[in-house]
């Protein structure tokens, strides 16, 4: 059942980056595609996923283009090193060229005004983002104002920010 669980979860985020490439909703699905990395995450299933497929997000990505894209990736590669994962060639420069896509990409307005069924899926990920997006955030004003080792910067600053005594 699990393995029937991953397969339909890897074929849903590799049709969902289809569909970015097509430009049907760009953002919106790259947004679905968080929503299904963090129910993933909820069912401590994430670390199970092929590397494939985390490819797939960051061509996603650099198929939309724009900061909020590029905020998306560096958040996915993040999440990746943190489970230990240790990217191939290949997705380091999928992840490589979705920072490099600075101007989002002009979207066809064939399909403008059609409903997505799965608007639940990108408030999801819109949440798990914005979620990793200020640890993030926090970690790198943490080490970044000095270059002391993490044990003593995460001794010396306290949650508010302001140095500790």
């Amino acid at each position: 059942v699990l393995l029937v669980l991953l397969d339909v979860t890897s074929v849903s985020l590799m049709m969902l980056c289809t569909r970015v490439l097509r430009s049907y909703r760009p953002i919106g699905d790259v947004l679905q595609m968080l929503g299904i990395i963090a129910q993933l995450e909820d069912m401590k299933l994430l670390s199970l996923l092929d590397e494939n497929i985390w490819r797939c997000v960051f061509l996603a990505c650099s198929a939309c283009g724009g900061p909020f894209t590029r905020k998306v990736a560096s958040v996915i590669y993040e999440r990746m090193l943190a489970m230990h994962m240790d990217p191939d060639a290949l997705t380091y420069g999928e992840y490589v060229t979705a920072l490099l896509m600075k101007q989002p990409k002009t979207r066809s307005g064939e399909d403008e005004g059609q409903l997505d069924q799965n608007f639940y899926l990108e408030e999801i990920g819109l949440a798990w983002y914005k979620e990793r997006e200020c640890s993030i955030n926090s970690n790198s004003y943490e080490y970044s104002s000095s270059p002391m080792s993490r044990n003593a910067a995460s001794s010396s600053y306290t949650a508010s920010g302001t140095s500790g005594s």
